[in-house]
């Protein structure tokens, strides 16, 4: 596949990138005029949300994390269907229209992964969890083992690559649930 796009028609039109390092991402997005993500499993699918958070419509599979990130602002493909790719790379660079449409719905899309609105839904959860001990009385502190949870979040429109780690710490005690 290297050998096709180092090759006409696609030379000097499709690049391979390989990895690109955080400072350089934000930049690489910037330029495109799609982001094809027809990929069999996805942790969680930070291409998209990087994408849809710098107005970049996006054609991804409907498998693993991705029609979920995407939250219906991409279009779902395949990802063994090459056809079926390719003619949603078609459409949307020539439907300009439903390019703009779908990069729209990308930026709203992709709040849901910024770091504001995920503490505002991760808080509620944290304070239930310490008003229920609370309300408990307490566990001796022999029986209670940290604990620390973070996700990884997309970076805001000002800077590249991921954004800061959510964390939620806290104590479990044995023979309780969280």
């Amino acid at each position: 596949w290297r050998e096709r796009i180092a090759s006409p028609p696609l030379a000097g039109r499709v690049e391979y990138r390989g990895y690109v390092p955080d400072a350089d991402r934000q930049a690489v997005y910037a330029g495109a005029r799609l982001l094809v993500l027809p990929s069999f499993n996805e942790g969680f699918g930070m291409p998209v949300a990087e994408a849809m958070s710098l107005g970049v419509p996006v054609i991804a599979s409907n498998c693993g994390s991705l029609p979920e990130v995407s939250g219906g602002a991409a279009v779902l493909v395949e990802p063994e269907d090459v056809v079926g790719i390719s003619h949603a790379m078609e459409r949307l660079l020539f439907d300009t229209a439903l390019a703009r449409r779908l990069a729209e719905e990308g930026l709203r899309q992709s709040t849901r992964f910024e770091w504001t609105s995920a503490a505002a839904r991760t808080r509620p959860a944290s304070d239930r969890a310490i008003e229920t001990s609370r309300r408990r009385g307490g566990r001796s502190p022999r029986s209670a083992r940290p604990w620390l949870a973070g996700a990884a979040l997309p970076g805001d429109r000002s800077r590249s690559g991921p954004g800061p780690l959510a964390t939620a710490r806290g104590t479990y005690h044995e023979g309780s649930r969280p």
